[in-house]
Order: structure tokens, then C-alpha cells, then sequence
């Protein structure tokens, strides 16, 4: 992740913008630029409840998230779910974000993208247990990142709310240390490292159809992921909707 802080650091450009997969700038004492690994999800779009064996799924989001102080970006993500067990269900993801702006001296391909394969596992009907593992790149180089987290919501025919929550850990492979502009006449440079997050979300599944075995829902939701590395730490809020 890297993006300004305008309100916090007037000496910083007002059109910094990268993407979630590329880097971040921070504000903590005075300017100062920083990369961050990314996680493989932004906001997952999942109630509790698991597909039944051998059902399919397939779903699509767009995405707009952004650091608290400053950076926004746009993106998109494509899952496909298939009930394996009973209460287990497998999944494949993909997903690609987009920065917004950039300085105009900056010349850094803006896209970021990533795969993750997962499990869910339901033991209670209004409780379920994932992980996942993934990987994508951007220009700033490769990266590999496992997740687990848990969501817990109450289902019904109607409105579900769920609510979630995730660690992950992203470990950055071929990493590329990069211009991103300058600041007070210095050039600054910026590399991701090892970077590990926490992040909670709200949404909510709005049945369109209440025929089994098909149906179809809207998707909404918020979160909130806190990033941080040996040097760095960050909060990035996102919105979604499927």
C-alpha cells in the first residue's frame, strides 16, 4: 500500500495514490514513504453458511478502499465456491485493484492482483471457520500470504447479518525497491517486508430468490484491516458490494 496523508503531511503531493498491492506512505513523525506486503482479500462477502455437497457458487464484487488518512483505489474480485462435505466447502478466488492517481513523476505500473484457494468449515449454524492461502504481485514484485478467520452471523430467509474477522501474514518474494517521488527535494524509495494484519468487517446477504436449491443474494459490506511491518503500521477501510 502507498498513499498520502494531505490533511497530516502538506508537503506531500495531493494526487499520491497507489493501490492496495503496491505501497503505502505513513505520517508518524514528518513525511515519510513506506511499502507494505498486501493480504490476498480486501473485504470477503461471506455469511456462515456453507453451500451443501457438490452445489455451486459463483460470486462478484467491486471494491473501494483506501487508507483512513489519504489513499483510495477501485477493484474487483470473482469467487467460485463448491459444497465438498457436508458443513465444508471449498473456494477460489481472484482479485485485481487499481490505482486511482499517482504523482505525475512516478511511473509504476498501477495494478495489483492475487489468487487465493480456501476452506470453510460450518460447525454451527451460525458460526464457520476459514483459511486460505494465496499469492499475486504488483510492480513493486511477488508476495505469499495464508489467512484464518472466523465469521458468525444469523441465518434466515430474509436479511443475514455476519460479522468477521481475519489474521494474515504476507511475505514478500522478488521484492523490487522502487521511486516514489520526492519529498523536501529527497528521492524516496520503498520496499516491501514482511507485513502481518488483523482486520474485522460487518455485511449482510439480502435473498433475491427463496427457491432451493437456486438462489441469488446482494452483498454488502465494510471493514477494517490494520497492516504493520518491523517499521510501519496502517488502517485501510473498504467497502463492497455483490
Amino acid at each position: 500500500l502507498r498513499g498520502m496523508r494531505p490533511a497530516v503531511c502538506a508537503c506531500m503531493p495531493a494526487q499520491a495514490r497507489l493501490s492496495w498491492f503496491l505501497a503505502t506512505t505513513s505520517c508518524i513523525t514528518g513525511c515519510s514513504y513506506h511499502a507494505f506486503s498486501p493480504p490476498t482479500r480486501v473485504v470477503p462477502l461471506e455469511s456462515p453458511q456453507v453451500l451443501p455437497q457438490a452445489r455451486h457458487s459463483v460470486a462478484a464484487q467491486v471494491i473501494d478502499t483506501g487508507a483512513v488518512w489519504g489513499p483510495s483505489f477501485l477493484g474487483a474480485a470473482v469467487r467460485y465456491r463448491r459444497g465438498l462435505w457436508d458443513k465444508l466447502e471449498g473456494s477460489a478466488e481472484a482479485s485485481l485493484l487499481h490505482v486511482t492517481k499517482q504523482p505525475e513523476d512516478v511511473d509504476i505500473w498501477p495494478q495489483g492482483y492475487s489468487v487465493r484457494g480456501g476452506l470453510k468449515f460450518q460447525p454451527l449454524d451460525w458460526v464457520a471457520l476459514g483459511v486460505g492461502v494465496g499469492g499475486g504481485g504488483s510492480a513493486f514484485g511477488g508476495f505469499v500470504s495464508p489467512d484464518i478467520g472466523l465469521v458468525v452471523g444469523y441465518e434466515n430467509p430474509y436479511i443475514v447479518p455476519f460479522i468477521e474477522g481475519r489474521a494474515f501474514i504476507s511475505q514478500p518474494i522478488g521484492a523490487r525497491s522502487l521511486y516514489v517521488g520526492q519529498d523536501d527535494g529527497e528521492t524516496r524509495y520503498t520496499k516491501p517486508q514482511t507485513t502481518w494484519g488483523l482486520a474485522a468487517g460487518l455485511g449482510l446477504r439480502v435473498p433475491l430468490q427463496h427457491v432451493e436449491p437456486v438462489g441469488h443474494s446482494l452483498l454488502l459490506g465494510v471493514s477494517l484491516t490494520d497492516v504493520f511491518d518491523r517499521e510501519r503500521r496502517e488502517g485501510f477501510l473498504a467497502a463492497s458490494v455483490g
